[in-house]
């Protein structure tokens, strides 16, 4: 028979809104009597089950030799050690009726045992409550005290009794009723001949009972305000909802704890705690039994999902509030309930037009619900995504179905209908409610399984691995990289590839094609999924696993690099080589803790800001100088000899020593240079080599010295990924503090800090004096010569202007005469003669595709150059970047090798100012940002660095 939608409908009105304004103890307040010397685990299983479902207070009252036990299993329950054997129920009586007119339902039964003076206990204790008109749950030993005496609760139409098939029929012939009979007809009649007392009987279907023809109540209608002959019904309601196919001790206890979470909610609504108090108040056991058993039972079938034959009723627990949600849903804004799942009309029966409801036996089966697929219409309107995805302000995302359209346009544009996909992010602001809306969209558009970092946490690069060890179809990151967070701040959406890598120039414009398109998204409305526990679901069709953010990272980083050699010179220059990490609150923090503090052992003082933050601290999580000041800080102050640090998700870095600030073009060319010190490259050998078009050409001297086939692609990671798919690159990276191989195919922040660190321990093996950072720029400057780099960013400034910059140099590149004409440096003198100028166009060696226009170039006959370009990672107005690249030989000597940048590009610069009249167009005097390198190679240590700090 179709299930009653008011049967539903009447379960929601007892569950109490989570919209803040109900206080402790108005979501319920229970108290569990049972908990003898041998009995400990079951009064706390029901308890902790009351409040794993929801209530506010849980309360076990036991016996002194209990009370310890009990109480150390959980310091979430109150314990109250008053059933002293050498006391009489008589004295007691006052305490325990102060104590029972605080709480709303009294479970009776769990670990009470059969001694005597617990079950006189017991007796006194439920004669108390049906004084005080508290709903009560009757089970386990307190079955066997109703059985030897039915009239104590016999008419109390505020009791739930819940046996197991024994126990149901030892109470059926306790209460005269033939123990041969049907199930379903046996329950109704012990109810009926108990005067009403709500019956769940529990197996491998429940039964639950309720019969109140031609009785009488003794819990004095006048506290519902409903007559008898109104509150007559006989109902009996089969639940099969699928439990675990494994059965064992507590499961019970769970159940009777459930009930009784209901039933205090259920005093709540009676007491107008919420709710309008439409509901009456005779339903509420039978509804709080129905509620109890569907969710206990899909709370049994997920954990035996998860743990198979060694399913423990602790691992039922865990399952509670999972299995809450799956039933029923999830509790919205304003104290709303949402139905997220929705029933379709073919479930419901409407009872309204029987003649008398309430006096036929109605038998209702409340079966598994489906999960239909909601269209939302919806108008296209969505931003054109950048080098690394969507990027735009918070409110933006938030705009109504701005999100939706996006996530709904990669699935229209990529079929991914049966696959795996991961999800995961940096943790910034507005990513869990992305998550959830991602899950049912993905959901709807036939994804078989989702695999989440735990709390959503997972850097890119541990994503990228993530896809790959896993083999996942592809990834949705919610990131804006090193953009700030927080409300007012950036938030991104970018889809990666099954390679790991993000989604190369075709897909993602697939996907814009689609959101200018787009008329509706599809959804399934699952409840919200808990990302915060470790562990797998299923909903249906769909598997949703969550799982640890740092094990599967720190397995791949133990495969590529020397950690015992890493350790043991960590161990044994402790006092002369510190190390410290500055997470500068982005998703690094974890990562870095369990690497250099739980895995290297280094001491907590190694790491800082290592705790992820939606708005990273009220920072900006950009490895350079400017941002990451709280490093070099740190570092110069304490004399610390390896500084690193990693931006808002984990793929970029900064190395820094007291002393020697790394450019991220030299950074990459030192580790292509040591690569064979490095287990990875050394068993498999260094394919090629790449940079980004506007990163120096230091990582082109390696290529050439040691015979390495190298690349110079677009600003963009994606760029590199065809690149290494085909075996011909394993190192590569960019001006942008991106440095990485084909380990993934992203770039990764803890990775190169990981290859300087094996680096440096490697190149001390066999020198008797200790060799940092400053000493590794002096041999590779002094075997390669030294490209002078800069960079300047001029961020959000206006659009227009920054379009003017553009189409000024374009002229300039159009025109004939530009070519061969010569600027001087007004500081100087130094005259700098135009040898080339043009657009950046790239064509993929592998699959032959085009992109055009990313970056302006010129070039002087000195061999230096310039290069401008329009930053596609930003989320508001624009960001122009201009590069400066000198090149000095090696050959020149020391002095001019250890120049000051700024000194050495000094002239260049302006010219480079001039020719694009940038601070005309842009209305800047200053840059936001400069990346400049530090060199210091003088006994006095200088600091002059810091005049590049633009505030």
């Amino acid at each position: 028979m179709p299930v009653p939608k008011q049967i539903f409908d009447q379960i929601r009105q007892l569950i109490p809104p989570l919209n803040g304004k109900l206080h402790k103890g108005q979501s319920g307040r229970v108290g569990v009597i049972g908990g003898a010397l041998d009995y400990t685990g079951a009064p706390f299983f029901a308890a902790i089950s009351a409040m794993r479902f929801g209530v506010d207070l849980s309360h076990v009252i036991c016996s002194p030799t209990a009370a310890g036990a009990i109480k150390s299993y959980s310091p979430d329950l109150i314990v109250h050690p008053i059933l002293r054997e050498e006391i009489s129920p008589k004295s007691l009586r006052p305490e325990m009726s102060s104590l029972l007119s605080r709480l709303h339902v009294l479970i009776i039964g769990p670990g009470l045992g059969r001694e005597p003076y617990m079950q006189a206990f017991a007796r006194m204790a439920l004669d108390v409550a049906k004084e005080q008109g508290m709903f009560v749950v009757i089970d386990a030993d307190g079955l066997w005290m109703v059985g030897q005496q039915v009239d104590v609760i016999k008419g109390y139409r505020r009791a739930v009794l819940t046996p197991n098939v024994v126990e149901f029929k030892r109470l059926s012939e306790q209460a005269g009723v033939d123990p041969n009979t049907k199930l379903q007809e046996r329950a109704s009649s012990v109810s009926r001949a108990l005067g009403g007392v709500s019956i769940l009987q529990k197996g491998a279907q429940d039964i639950i009972a309720t019969n109140t023809e031609g009785g009488k109540s003794r819990d004095a209608h006048a506290l519902s305000k409903i007559s008898a002959t109104e509150a007559e019904q006989n109902e009996i309601i089969v639940v099969d909802t699928p439990g675990g196919l494994k059965r064992c001790g507590g499961q019970g206890d769970i159940l009777s704890g459930a009930v009784g979470a209901m039933l205090a909610w259920g005093k709540c609504y009676e007491e107008g705690a919420f709710g309008d108090k439409t509901l009456p108040v005779s339903r509420m056991p039978i509804l709080a039994a129905i509620g109890a058993s569907m969710v206990t039972r899909a709370a049994s079938r997920r954990a035996f999902e998860k743990e198979g034959r060694g399913v423990v009723t602790q691992d039922m627990l865990k399952e509670i509030g999972g299995a809450f949600s799956e039933i029923f849903g999830a509790e919205q804004y304003g104290g709303k309930f949402v139905h997220t799942v929705h029933l379709r009309l073919e479930h419901f029966e409407d009872l309204s037009s029987r003649a008398h409801p309430d006096h036929v036996i109605a038998r209702y089966k409340v079966s598994s619900l489906r999960l239909p697929i909601s269209p939302h219409p919806v108008s296209p309107r969505i931003d054109k995504p950048g080098t690394s995805g969507l990027r735009k302000r918070v409110k933006i995302f938030q705009q109504e179905h701005y999100t939706e359209n996006f996530v709904q346009s990669i699935f229209d544009a990529i079929s991914l209908s049966g696959s795996t996909l991961v999800v995961g992010g940096d943790g910034r602001y507005f990513s869990p409610e992305t998550v959830q809306t991602i899950l049912k969209i993905a959901s709807a558009n036939g994804v078989s399984k989702l695999i989440i970092g735990k709390d959503g946490i997972l850097s890119t690069p541990a994503a990228s691995n993530v896809i790959r060890k896993y083999k996942a179809n592809g990834g949705i990151l919610l990131t804006a990289s090193h953009n700030p967070g927080g409300p007012n701040a950036d938030f991104g959406i970018k889809y990666n590839v099954e390679n790991g890598g993000p989604a190369p120039e075709n897909v993602t414009e697939k996907i814009y094609e689609k959101t200018k398109t787009i008329k509706s998204y599809k959804v399934i409305e699952l409840p919200p999924i808990d990302i915060s526990k470790v562990g797998e679901t299923t909903y249906g069709p769909l598997k949703v696993s969550i799982i640890d953010s740092v094990t599967d990272y720190l397995e791949l980083l133990e495969t590529i690099f020397d950690f015992p050699l890493i350790k043991s010179f960590l161990t044994e220059h402790k006092s002369d080589f510190r190390v410290l990490f500055d997470g500068l609150h982005g998703v690094t923090g974890p990562y870095a803790r369990g690497i250099l503090v739980e895995t290297l052992e280094l001491p907590s003082s190694s790491i800082q800001n290592c705790e992820p933050s939606p708005d990273f601290g009220g920072g900006h999580p950009d490895p350079n100088l400017t941002y990451a000041h709280s490093l070099v800080e740190v570092v110069e102050r304490e004399n610390i000899a390896f500084g690193a640090a990693s931006d808002g998700d984990g793929d970029r870095n900064m190395i820094y020593g007291k002393g020697a600030f790394v450019t991220p073009s030299d950074s990459v060319a030192i580790i292509a240079d040591w690569a064979d010190s490095i287990p990875y490259f050394k068993k498999g050998g260094v394919k090629g080599l790449a940079r980004s078009m506007p990163t120096s050409a230091a990582i082109d001297l390696v290529a050439k010295k040691k015979g390495l086939e190298y690349f110079e692609v677009p600003t963009g990671w994606k760029f590199f990924g065809n690149l290494m798919d085909a075996g011909r690159l394993s190192i590569c990276g960019e001006e942008s503090f991106g440095t990485g191989s084909d380990h993934i195919r992203e770039k990764d922040g803890i990775w190169a800090i990981m290859a300087w660190l094996n680096i440096i321990a490697a190149a001390n093996k066999s020198s008797s004096k200790l060799i940092g950072i400053r000493e590794l720029l002096n041999a590779h400057y002094a075997k390669y010569g030294r490209s002078f780099f800069s960079r300047y960013d001029y961020e959000e400034v206006p659009s227009d202007g920054a379009q003017k910059l553009v189409d000024h140099v374009n002229a300039l590149i159009a025109s004939s005469s530009f070519s061969g004409k010569t600027y001087t440096s007004a500081s100087s003198g130094t005259t700098f003669t135009v040898a080339s100028a043009y657009n950046f166009n790239y064509t993929d060696p592998i699959d032959k595709s085009v992109s055009k226009n990313q970056g302006q170039v010129v070039t002087f006959s000195d061999g230096s150059r310039v290069v401008w370009r329009l930053s596609g990672t930003g989320s508001q107005g624009a960001t122009v970047r201009m590069y400066v690249e000198r090149y000095v030989a090696a050959e020149a000597g020391e002095k001019e090798l250890s120049r000051d940048t700024a000194e050495g590009l000094q002239s260049l610069i302006e010219v480079a100012l001039e020719i694009s009249n940038l601070k005309q167009f842009l209305g800047r005097e200053k840059p936001t940002v400069i990346t400049a390198s530090r060199y210091v190679n003088l006994p006095l240590i200088r600091y002059s660095f810091f005049s590049l700090f633009v505030q």
